[in-house]
């Protein structure tokens, strides 16, 4: 398989996930903030009906992005440029990266070696893109 297509089929597993767990996001953000006590001090003032959804916008940005999308990159800049204020590391990511994995593998009923790694490829893709133009 095409690594266009492994990236694209990362869509799809979005979408399952989505429609197998309602509360993806809310489960989302308990495994997150369950992952460092940092964590949850970051989104202390925050309106988490509008961050759930910014959410699943970076997400399918993030997908677009790892297929070439020039329009998906200049929107993750302006997010990237945002995040700048947070001061986020590497090792951050990398939490929200294995959260999202997690809630990823739990509810999406197709999850597999093969999409995990197509995940990997676009998440690792707009993290280091976000550190390149955020940090």
């Amino acid at each position: 398989m095409a690594i266009a297509d492994e990236l694209s089929n990362t869509k799809y597993s979005l979408m399952r996930a989505l429609l197998e767990n309602h509360n993806f996001f809310h489960e989302f953000y308990d495994t997150f903030f369950a992952s460092s006590p940092v964590i949850p001090e970051m989104f202390a003032d925050t309106d988490f009906r509008k961050q759930r959804e910014l959410l699943r916008q970076g997400i399918e940005l993030m997908i677009w992005f790892a297929e070439g999308d020039e329009m998906a990159r200049e929107k993750l800049l302006k997010i990237a440029v945002i995040h700048k204020r947070f001061r986020l590391t590497r090792e951050m990511y990398d939490l929200w990266r294995t959260s999202l994995m997690k809630i990823l593998a739990k509810n999406d009923p197709e999850f597999n070696p093969v999409l995990e790694q197509a995940w990997n490829t676009v998440l690792s893709r707009g993290i280091d893109f976000f550190l390149e133009h955020g940090s």
